[in-house]
């Protein structure tokens, strides 16, 4: 009967409906699970991102946080610098464009843009793959962090073959292994290193996103997604972005383009709805297209906002597929509720500079500026409304072909400049950091820094790490009280041109080398006065129940062109209480101090952190040969050995401490603090060249063969 009939045709669309929803269902659960949020926060662009192809912005989806590259330090709504930015590959074929990007599912009432599945979406398996998910590093939404060179924990956990390759991904058993991209000259062994050698930057980042759920269809697309943040006053200014494209679908995609929209801001919408657009050409890439483009606003004032008048905020288009350079930039007015063209016909028309496409979504001189039909002309604003807008473009390169199989890139740099002529430096410090796989001159390498807190006392101690700097000249320490979203560390220190630069410190240790003073270069960077080298910090007395903040940074001196430049600082958290009642710390008992009678060389030791003391017995032995940094020396060493745990293991080998290590500077201090001790070895003054080793026959015996 025809009424059965509808009943069932009823019955059948519903449960197609039904398994469409369901693995929409499954396909949101598995973008989600794979979620994780990039952060920039060593310089002074600090900035949320995320995985799936968006490098700042604010979801509707409850997934984001935070969002906005705003500058540090002060409030976030008043310093605002790019409401939306997402990486975009274009293409076109027999059934139309497709425009795959991460930002055009925004709300009607507004640009925060949708949760997954968006034409990106983060690679199936990066939970645990790319990125290790641990419990007290997530957002305050509770979406973990992308995985981070300084931040160990974060890589993935893999065990590590005897041979010293990666095996299996093991949560539980595996080992911290770098995922990511590395500086060349390093080696497969070096991703198991948590120190991070390879890393470019203050922070190397690492994600893969792909286009499985592409609205229109998928084009096989995997991006691998490189994000660096700089900490060095070098680099403060920039965050830089490097994303290698793969086709690893089942055509080629010709005529494609490849590159970014945004949709800048300046300072809260409210106050500040409109600002305006330069471009700039330099000599780096070989076309006469502009490859920086920036925005500014020298109308607004606001002195909760950072350089509001004079800043300019910028995107620096430092490599480009195939070295085409900038092919297409368009700009059009996208007020606050709005993104510009939404349909994949109207984004193509302007991103492949169709001026006479029935598809746009606006009149053409919306969307196009100037006599270039492929570059807009930026000052068409100045004479045509030079009191700005609300805008948003695309920086594009194309059209290019992308075989099967075949890869390409696109790197950029974001700058937070406080005036025109530190923006050209950063400029050209992009172009040189990109010519130098993202990594410009580095401070020293990072002091490791302990602390011993206890009654109305905060102890800092830290190893001689930095010191393997050849320009390496002290040591800087901050406090301050806690306060939340500040960075402060002290009283601020401002350059000539008004511009902060730094904090002053509450102490600071430096060589006695003579080297002291404001330095040559840069003369606000004070370089210390000659005090010696120390590696403890005690402050006392404090109250119980404050929280402080501390850090200890290492710095060095000019040098062949290049400024002093410091580690970033690295803030620790300490709230000294009263102990427990009948509490008794760890010390230390039974020490054989070795010292000649005048104290000029020996062993001694001292109980740095004696909450942590451990109640083992240890063992030195001594030798002529130390290996450091690679090399091999002739000269006074040592082996110390945990001598309860040696009982454990058939091989002495394993159960060193130190193997073949070299002895700690004049002062007795520099070497790590084990188990909450520190050992001092004092060398004896160096006659010759074979009188500094431990063994050779002398006046005064100096270690045992």
């Amino acid at each position: 009967m025809p009424w059965i009939k509808k009943i069932l045709g009823i019955i059948i669309l519903f449960l197609l409906i039904q398994c469409i929803i369901i693995e929409d269902a499954q396909a949101q659960s598995e973008t989600f699970e794979d979620i994780c949020w990039v952060f920039h926060y060593y310089g002074n662009l600090w900035n949320w991102g995320d995985n799936w192809g968006i490098l700042t912005g604010s979801s509707s989806g409850g997934s984001s946080c935070c969002a906005y590259m705003y500058y540090k330090n002060v409030t976030i709504h008043d310093n605002r610098n790019a409401a939306l930015i997402s990486f975009v590959y274009a293409h076109e074929d027999v059934d139309g464009p497709n425009v795959a990007e991460s930002y055009s599912l925004a709300l009607a009432s507004g640009y925060f843009y949708g949760p997954p599945p968006n034409d990106f979406t983060p690679m199936d398996g990066s939970r645990g793959k790319i990125f290790h998910p641990v419990e007290g590093y997530q957002t305050m939404l509770g979406k973990p962090y992308a995985v981070m060179s300084d931040i160990p924990v974060l890589w993935p956990q893999r065990i590590r073959n005897a041979d010293g390759t990666p095996g299996a991904y093991d949560a539980e058993k595996g080992q911290s292994w770098w995922p990511g991209r590395m500086t060349p000259g390093h080696t497969l062994e070096d991703r198991w290193d948590t120190s991070a050698p390879f890393a470019a930057s203050n922070r190397d980042m690492y994600y893969v996103f792909d286009d499985p759920y592409n609205k229109k269809k998928p084009m096989g697309l995997t991006v691998k997604a490189m994000t660096y943040d700089y900490g060095s006053t070098y680099a403060e200014d920039l965050i830089a972005y490097d994303f290698i494209i793969k086709n690893e679908g089942d055509r080629d995609l010709n005529g494609s383009y490849a590159g970014f929209y945004f949709k800048p801001i300046l300072g809260e919408e409210q106050n500040n709805p409109d600002f305006l657009l330069g471009s700039l050409d330099t000599d780096y890439d070989p076309d006469k297209t502009p490859e920086v483009i920036y925005w500014y606003d020298p109308y607004f004032y606001n002195p909760k906002s950072y350089y509001s008048n004079t800043r300019r905020v910028g995107v620096i288009m430092t490599r480009t597929p195939f070295d085409m350079g900038v092919t297409d930039f368009h700009f059009f007015n996208a007020g606050k509720y709005d993104i510009g063209p939404r349909t994949e016909e109207g984004m193509w028309a302007v991103i492949a500079s169709q001026k006479d496409s029935p598809d746009l979504e606006a009149p053409p001189d919306v969307y196009f500026h100037g006599d270039d039909p492929r570059i807009d002309d930026t000052n068409w604003i100045l004479d045509n409304e030079s009191e700005g807008k609300m805008y948003a473009f695309y920086v594009m390169t194309g059209p290019f072909d992308l075989a099967v199989g075949d890869s390409t890139y696109v790197s950029c740099f974001i700058t937070l400049s406080p005036n025109h002529d530190r923006f050209l430096t950063d400029v050209e410090r992009a172009h040189e950091m990109t010519l130098g796989y993202f990594a410009g001159p580095q401070p020293p390498p990072t002091p490791v820094v302990g602390m011993n807190i206890s009654d109305q006392k905060v102890m800092l101690y830290w190893d001689d790490t930095s010191e393997r700097d050849p320009y390496f000249e002290g040591y800087k320490i901050y406090k301050r009280i806690y306060k939340i979203y500040e960075s402060d560390m002290g009283a601020p220190v401002y350059n000539a041109e008004g511009i902060l630069v730094g904090y002053r410190p509450v102490a600071q240790y430096d060589k006695i080398d003579g080297i002291k003073g404001a330095d040559t270069l840069a003369t606000w960077f004070n370089l210390g006065s000659d005090t010696g080298l120390k590696y403890t910090y005690i402050d006392s007395p404090l109250v119980n129940g404050i929280n402080y903040v501390y850090a200890v940074t290492a710095y060095s001196y000019s040098h062949d062109g290049v400024m002093p430049l410091e580690t970033p600082i690295r803030m620790l958290g300490a709230t000294p209480n009263a102990p427990p009642a009948g509490l008794v710390e760890g010390h230390i008992s039974d020490v054989y101090n070795a010292k000649t009678d005048d104290e000029s060389y020996g062993i001694e030791t001292d109980a740095i952190n004696t909450q942590i003391v451990s109640g083992d017995r240890f063992k030195f032995t001594f030798t002529d040969i130390s290996f450091f940094l690679n090399d091999t020396l002739l000269e006074q060493g040592f082996n110390l050995i945990n001598w309860d745990s040696a009982t454990f293991y058939h091989d002495e080998s394993e159960w060193s401490l130190f193997r073949s290590y070299p002895v700690s500077k004049a002062t007795g201090e520099g070497l790590p603090v084990m188990y909450g001790i520190r050992f001092k070895l004092r060398p004896r003054d160096i006659i010759s060249a074979y009188v500094g080793e431990w063994n050779l026959d002398a006046d005064v015996k100096d270690g045992e063969k």
